[in-house]
């Protein structure tokens, strides 16, 4: 049973899920919490814990992917993820 935490920045122009999200998609699940919108910047601030068992660790691809499709982001390249480490 594996999980990591890193943070994220999103679009400010995407809609947000109404509180804590969590979604699964099959082998991972995202959840996110500390949410602050930064409108001087224009983006989307939080902190991801991600619950991957059975895998060893999920890409930052395939987490930007699933992000980009639950905040309706339309370019998944916009979505910077940084600062994930593992807790075991």
């Amino acid at each position: 049973f594996g999980s990591s935490s890193g943070g994220a920045f999103l679009p400010q122009s995407s809609r947000a899920p109404g509180g804590t999200c969590g979604a699964m998609t099959g082998e991972f699940t995202i959840r996110t919490r500390k949410f602050k919108q930064n409108p001087l910047l224009g983006r989307r601030q939080f902190v991801l814990d991600v619950i991957h068992p059975g895998m060893a660790n999920v890409s930052k691809k395939d987490l930007a992917t699933k992000l980009a499709s639950m905040y309706k982001v339309h370019d998944s390249q916009c979505i910077q993820l940084f600062g994930f480490k593992t807790a075991f």
